[in-house]
């Protein structure tokens, strides 16, 4: 933990020379006003509250990634301010990854709040995006013109211009610009999607970022739509550039509220059991009382017998847990360092683990209660199967008992008393045979 703390204390200092550096270099542009002015003007801000953000994130969650996505974020961007810069080495630089924040934002967005993409569809979206903003970026940059008499006139002339193709710019950039579109609707729907099949309480945590995201989205759309097309152009091009700028730098403070609701959800979700509790007299009050706390009606509940060494349910009767990638997660709880039981609920829950950590928590010694309950219902279940099991043996002894007597003895004296009847038939007439 040490060694992590010093580490991320080496990245904000890193954080806030990079941006220091990429600062002076937007302060002395000679062609500010030709670049895409809304991000460069708030690449300070941008770019330190990424890097800070996303510092918190990883210092809090190390297992999650989405932390140190973040702050990738934020270091991407300061390289791309360079392109403010009148060497053109630095501004060819910046050129190259002018679009890649955007990438490692939507990247951001679709593994949020786990910090790593779930399904196929995910990986392929977030696939393209970096293949648009690498590749295709790349590539268009290679037939750039840049310099006097061109379109940026006051940037620097291109210093990795591979050949004069007028046009071919052109061409390349707005294939980037349908497949981002294309790419963003995409990851679009993705988020929609789970924030509509989401729990009330997790909607309510990740609804800032995701907003604030697909806001920002939205509008590179629109700026991009708008260089292939000219619409909107002029003042109205400017103030969507703007527009972006202060959606994108909005993401991180998002990601912060969405942290502050959590906390105060957790806090009024274990405030709420604590008083529920109390009424959790019947076998599934404590379930329900759960299920209520956590917003998940899917909730069920393990306990642990110590003495059949597996988990049962509120009846006693053994259950199976879940796999881990099932449509089921499971929280172990304890009590003074003793097993008690598995809360099974949503996996969308496992962002929280701290909610439900803390509720599971709060629950402890109630869970330890019903634990005992359910250790003598399972005993007893045991106990009667155990006498069924002997019942059915005995029955089972009985049965063989009966074929043993039917094939064996029975059919020997079966045979005896024919044979007897015989003897006693033939006395008279022949005493030898008979004897």
């Amino acid at each position: 933990m040490r060694s992590l703390r010093t580490a991320l204390i080496g990245l904000g200092i890193a954080g806030i020379v990079a941006g220091a550096g990429s600062l002076l270099v937007v302060l002395a542009s000679d062609h500010l006003d030709e670049v895409q002015a809304g991000g460069v003007v708030f690449t300070p801000l941008i770019g330190w509250a990424f890097i800070a953000t996303g510092l918190f994130a990883w210092w809090r969650r190390p297992q999650n990634n989405f932390g140190a996505l973040m702050t990738l974020v934020g270091f991407v961007w300061f390289v791309a301010a360079l392109i403010a810069s009148d060497q053109p080495a630095l501004y060819a630089i910046g050129g190259l990854f002018g679009a890649l924040p955007y990438a490692l934002l939507l990247h951001m967005l679709v593994a949020f709040p786990y910090g790593r993409l779930q399904s196929r569809a995910e990986r392929v979206l977030v696939g393209v995006a970096y293949f648009d903003t690498t590749v295709v970026q790349a590539l268009g940059i290679l037939f750039l013109r840049t310099g006097a008499g061109e379109d940026c006139a006051g940037c620097p002339s291109n210093p990795i211009l591979v050949g004069d193709h007028p046009g071919v710019s052109d061409a390349i950039f707005g294939l980037q610009t349908v497949i981002a579109v294309i790419g963003i609707a995409g990851i679009a729907i993705v988020l929609v999607r789970r924030w509509r099949g989401a729990a009330a309480g997790y909607r309510h945590a990740i609804a800032p970022v995701l907003g604030t995201g697909l806001a920002t989205a939205l509008l590179l759309v629109v700026s991009l739509v708008g260089n292939l097309t000219g619409v909107p152009d002029g003042a109205a091009e400017e103030v969507i550039d703007v527009l972006g700028a202060v959606a994108m730098a909005s993401v991180p403070f998002a990601f912060l509220v969405g942290l502050l609701r959590s906390r105060l959800s957790r806090a009024a979700a274990v405030s709420d059991l604590v008083a529920r509790l109390g009424e959790a007299d019947r076998r599934e009050g404590l379930r329900d009382a759960l299920a209520t706390a956590l917003g998940d009606p899917s909730l069920s509940l393990a306990y642990w017998v110590p003495g059949l060494e597996r988990y049962v349910d509120a009846a006693g009767m053994p259950v199976q847990l879940p796999a881990r990638s099932g449509p089921t997660a499971c929280t172990p709880v304890t009590h003074d360092g003793r097993r008690v039981a598995m809360i099974c609920h949503d996996p969308e829950l496992a962002a929280e683990s701290e909610l439900v950590e803390a509720v599971g928590a709060a629950a402890a010694l109630a869970l330890e209660n019903q634990r005992l309950n359910v250790e003598l219902r399972a005993q007893f279940e045991e106990l009667r199967a155990s006498r069924a099991r002997i019942v059915e043996a005995a029955d089972e002894e009985r049965r063989r008992l009966e074929r043993d007597l039917h094939d064996g003895a029975q059919q020997r004296l079966v045979s005896l008393a024919l044979n007897l009847r015989v003897a006693r038939g033939k006395l008279e007439s022949d005493p030898g045979a008979a004897g």
